[in-house]
């Protein structure tokens, strides 16, 4: 794709996000779905998107807009390195890895393909985009288990020939489960942890101590001795 072109679908993106688009929300002609494949710390968001049969010719470019929730993320080098079936991609908001869980906020992957002409007879298949995406490590909670989270839908923008653009929600989304901390145990290693550094604390002194008690011992032995010279 063009870096034009993808700044120009980027630039529609934008705009329909702001809610100043040219149609309003349009289910009837563009149609899309977000499906969920994600389990533990590592999953798939894929976004399918695709205009009406009779409508597709008339289109030059799609671009979505996917955000995830805090607790999930979007990793900005994988993301910008996606070029699957034409598509680039930029990751935006809060992408950095090393954030924990409950101090984190939401990422998006925002993307974009043209749609040449030789695709614009009808496909099946539409255009699919399949992000990868993480969970957050640092959730606990009393007991562990695992903390749920809902995927959003995603945001598709259309443009047509003429310069007109076409707004859709995704229809889906889905959950995400993610395995979170015990906190009872986490506070069972930390008490652990406290009674093994007193332990060597003691172990230290008592160390420290036979030493200058041998230290004092053979002074007096060798004073001795040398009163007996």
């Amino acid at each position: 794709m063009r870096d034009d072109a993808f700044d120009r679908a980027l630039h529609d993106l934008s705009t329909a996000l702001e809610g100043a688009w040219t149609s309003s929300v349009d289910g009837d002609r563009v149609r899309v779905m977000t499906r969920a494949r994600g389990e533990g710390f590592h999953g798939e968001i894929v976004v399918e998107s695709n205009a009406r049969e009779d409508l597709v010719d008339r289109f030059t470019s799609v671009a979505i807009a996917h955000e995830l929730p805090r607790g999930l993320f979007y990793d900005a080098d994988e993301i910008s390195g996606t070029r699957s079936d034409g598509w680039r991609c930029v990751a935006s908001g809060d992408v950095d890895p090393e954030r924990m869980a409950s101090a984190s906020g939401t990422s998006t992957a925002s993307c974009a393909r043209l749609i040449t002409e030789d695709e614009s007879t009808f496909r099946e298949d539409g255009f699919p985009l399949t992000l990868k995406a993480h969970a957050r490590y640092g959730e606990a909670r009393s007991g562990g288990g695992s903390v749920t989270y809902d995927v959003k839908p995603a945001l598709v923008v259309m443009r047509e020939r003429d310069g007109g653009l076409h707004v859709a929600a995704s229809t889906g989304g889905g959950t995400w489960e993610v395995p979170v901390g015990d906190t009872s145990r986490a506070g069972l290693v930390r008490a652990a942890t406290d009674v093994s550094v007193v332990i060597g604390a003691i172990v230290v002194l008592i160390a420290v101590f036979s030493s200058k008690t041998d230290v004092i011992a053979n002074a007096r032995t060798n004073a001795r001795v040398r009163k007996r010279r």
